[in-house]
C-alpha cells in the first residue's frame, strides 16, 4: 500500500503541467478571439499509470478526477498567456474504487507564448515545456480544450509513467 501512496503524489507534481505534449500544424489561426482573461471552471482529466522499479512493472491502474474549488484565470495577450490561480485536485484510482483522495494545487503560475493553427492551441511555457491542445468547441464565451498528455516522474528509484487526458473548460470573464 506504500508504493501505491506515491503514485498520487508523483502525479501531482507532474500536473502542474497541465498541459504537456507537442506539435504544430502549418495554417496559423485567429488569434484575436481569445485575447481577454478567461476564468477556469472546469477541469476533468482521466487516464492511466505504471509504475516501475528499474526495468520491473510494480503496479499499473486507471484513474480519474476532477477539479473542485477553482481560482486559476487564463489571460491570453496578443502573443504572451499567463495562467494563475489554483484548484483542488480530486482523484479516484481503479484499486479504491468509491474513495476520493484530494490533492492542493495552489498559487500556480504558467506563462508563456501561444499560437493558434487551426483547431489546435500551442502553448509555449518559460519553463521549456510545449503544450498542445485541442479545441473541443468553442463560443464568445466559452473555450473548451482538451489536453492529452504523458508524463514521466522520477523519484525513489522508480519511475511512474501517466498517460492522460485533460479537458479544460473556460469562460471569458
Amino acid at each position: 500500500m506504500k508504493k501505491r501512496m506515491l503514485y498520487p503524489l508523483m502525479l501531482v507534481f507532474g500536473l502542474g503541467f497541465l498541459v504537456s505534449c507537442g506539435g504544430n500544424d502549418d495554417q496559423p489561426g485567429e488569434t484575436s478571439k481569445y485575447v481577454g482573461q478567461w476564468d477556469m471552471v472546469s477541469l476533468q482529466y482521466e487516464g492511466s499509470y505504471k509504475a516501475y522499479q528499474g526495468n520491473e512493472l510494480l503496479d499499473e491502474g486507471e484513474f480519474a478526477g476532477q477539479a473542485k474549488d477553482i481560482t486559476m484565470v487564463w489571460e491570453f495577450l496578443a502573443n504572451e498567456v499567463k495562467a494563475t490561480g489554483g484548484f483542488n485536485m480530486t482523484m479516484e484510482y481503479g484499486w479504491t474504487p468509491g474513495v476520493e483522495f484530494t490533492y492542493p494545487v495552489a498559487a500556480a503560475t504558467y506563462e508563456g507564448s501561444w499560437s493558434v493553427d487551426g483547431s489546435k492551441m500551442t502553448f509555449h511555457f518559460k519553463t521549456g515545456e510545449v503544450s498542445e491542445a485541442n479545441i473541443i468547441s468553442e463560443t464568445e464565451d466559452t473555450l473548451v480544450l482538451s489536453l492529452p498528455q504523458t508524463l514521466k516522474q522520477s523519484g525513489f528509484g522508480g519511475e511512474n509513467v501517466f498517460t492522460m487526458v485533460n479537458t479544460m473548460t473556460l469562460k471569458r470573464k
